[in-house]
């Protein structure tokens, strides 16, 4: 009798580099012998995966395997630790060919006695091409299109709207990178396919003006054209705060300002929420000018910077702009 416990974890540390963690325990019951033993079995290692163009990519791991307690005569493990390294190159002159050299190194060492260590090499060469015969199960096409920020916000990619390079797009279970003008290409072979935006691959300060995915259904031959578009998303955030110490800094110590008008460009407004926080959003970059209204200020409260202040707001960033005050009130502790 055999029972099994499997658990393992996947950590991403930069984009394309994986860290990763695999455990087993095995409980195993030998009945005829009345033996009961535990091997089991912890792999750890890393992965990294690059692709220098849509025609070449490279592939490299690093393992390491450890085996313990499999002395039981159906623990099925060598009792063997062996630390591992990869290299691969694909090359992919077309679409339905592939060429690539896989290369591994290990080195193998053991507990048990009697047992040497060893190393060993391997590599392999190869290509893999697909064909279409004469019968069609699932048809196939290629699925286009243009990653672009969209300067107007409207949804539709306009010329002179600039392509993102470098972002990954997934077509069903394939993958695509956009080139320098944010174009991609990848071909899918299903009667539907899911077409979205790696969200990881996303640069820091864009979001959304479109959907974020898409279903296609998949017309023979014929491409499907599905672009997506991103914007900079930047605003303005800060707190109103009674500056107790008077170092004109947010500590600890400060208590929050709640119903206060903050003006924007004399055109919008927003109230300082319970915890003294306002936020406007959607804000082009350039300079505006930001204004607290005294008048929506109890009587108590004095600002210690000024009323008006001009600001520069930089693309796909939130301007960070706290407003202290203090009060005419003695504090309690002060009493």
């Amino acid at each position: 009798d055999r029972h099994e416990f499997r658990t393992g974890v996947n950590v991403k540390i930069i984009k394309n580099l994986n860290y990763y963690l695999n455990y087993n325990y095995s409980w195993v019951d030998n009945i005829s012998d009345d033996e009961i033993s535990n091997p089991n079995v912890l792999l750890s290692g890393f992965n990294y995966t690059h692709r220098f163009s849509n025609k070449l990519s490279g592939r490299l791991s690093l393992s390491y395997r450890n085996e313990e307690k499999s002395e039981g005569k159906f623990s099925f493990l060598t009792g063997s630790d062996s630390m591992r390294t990869s290299l691969g190159i694909s090359y992919r002159p077309r679409d339905d060919v592939e060429i690539y050299v896989d290369t591994s190194a290990r080195n193998v060492w053991t507990e048990r006695a009697g047992q040497k260590a060893y190393n060993e090499a391997d590599i392999r060469i190869g290509l893999t091409s697909t064909f279409d015969t004469l019968f069609h199960w699932d048809p196939y096409c290629y699925v286009i299109g243009k990653v672009y920020k969209d300067l107007n916000t409207d949804k539709a990619w306009n010329p002179g709207e600039p392509g993102i390079e470098g972002l990954t797009v997934k077509v069903g279970d394939n993958e695509a990178t956009t080139d320098a003008q944010g174009e991609y290409r990848a071909k899918v072979r299903a009667k539907e396919a899911r077409v979205s935006l790696d969200l990881n691959s996303l640069p820091q300060g864009y979001v959304f003006s479109t959907e974020t995915e898409q279903m296609i259904e998949v017309e023979h031959k014929k491409d499907k054209v599905v672009n997506f578009g991103l914007t900079l998303q930047s605003g303005i955030y800060g707190v109103l705060y009674v500056d107790e110490n008077g170092n004109r800094q947010l500590d600890r110590t400060d208590t929050f300002v709640s119903g206060a008008r903050i003006i924007l460009d004399n055109t919008r407004y927003a109230f300082t929420n319970t915890n003294g926080a306002y936020f406007f959003n959607d804000i082009s970059d350039g300079r505006h000018t930001l204004k607290l209204d005294v008048n929506s200020l109890d009587i108590e409260y004095i600002p210690l910077i000024k009323i008006e202040n001009d600001i520069v707001v930089e693309e796909g960033t939130t301007y960070t702009f706290n407003i202290p005050v203090k009060s005419k009130k003695p504090r309690p502790d002060k009493d």
